[in-house]
């Protein structure tokens, strides 16, 4: 029953997660703020490559790493700019259906099979959507028309892409974990710099 503890200890600083992320948009352009969140993640990760952590990678490996970054940059430009128009009790649930898309494509492309119970656990979550659509009509107006929301939607799903690829870097191309992080970040913080430019 640990692994309930940390469920609910991962919820809790991921809630403080989007209440910094709100924060941080708050009066904010959205671009400069992926920026530095990259920027700090790849200054932060430096030592680990220079003390000799992380193992040197070919072209195609960096490329890999690059097409990484192009994914969490396009996710990150969407959600980021939903969570500074929306209000939090409709972005964070919207952010919650990443593992609806995950699962599907796991399910699409990777071979993997769920139980009975998680396709009841998938239809619930679905259900759930269609009920926070109404509920949240005063707030949002028409919740699938709202380019806001579709926008989240479409962030929620690349970031699902990004996690199916990064199992695709980790098992089938045998990446480092530490140069995935490393290199993905120095990317993103380049790709997001270029950008703001």
């Amino acid at each position: 029953m640990f692994w309930v503890t940390l469920a609910l200890g991962s919820a809790l600083f991921l809630g403080f997660y989007d209440i910094a992320k709100k924060k941080a948009l708050t009066e904010n352009a959205v671009l400069p703020v992926l920026f530095f969140v990259s920027l700090t993640c790849a200054v932060l990760l430096s030592p680990t490559y220079f003390l000799g952590f992380i193992p040197a990678l070919s072209a195609s490996e960096h490329f890999l790493l690059f097409f990484k970054a192009v994914i969490v940059t396009t996710s990150w430009v969407f959600t980021f700019h939903a969570v500074s128009r929306l209000p939090l009790s409709v972005t964070a649930p919207v952010r919650a259906s990443a593992p609806i898309f995950t699962i599907a494509m796991a399910v699409a492309f990777m071979g993997e099979r769920p139980s009975a119970i998680e396709w009841l656990g998938i239809g619930i979550s679905l259900l759930g959507y269609l009920a926070m659509s109404f509920a949240s009509r005063k707030e949002t107006g028409h919740f699938f028309t709202n380019i806001w929301i579709l926008s989240m939607f479409f962030g929620t799903f690349l970031g699902s892409v990004s996690g199916i690829y990064d199992k695709f870097l980790l098992q089938r191309e045998h990446l480092n974990p530490l140069a995935i992080q490393f290199f993905y970040n120095i990317y993103m913080a380049t790709l997001q710099g270029v950008l703001i430019l």
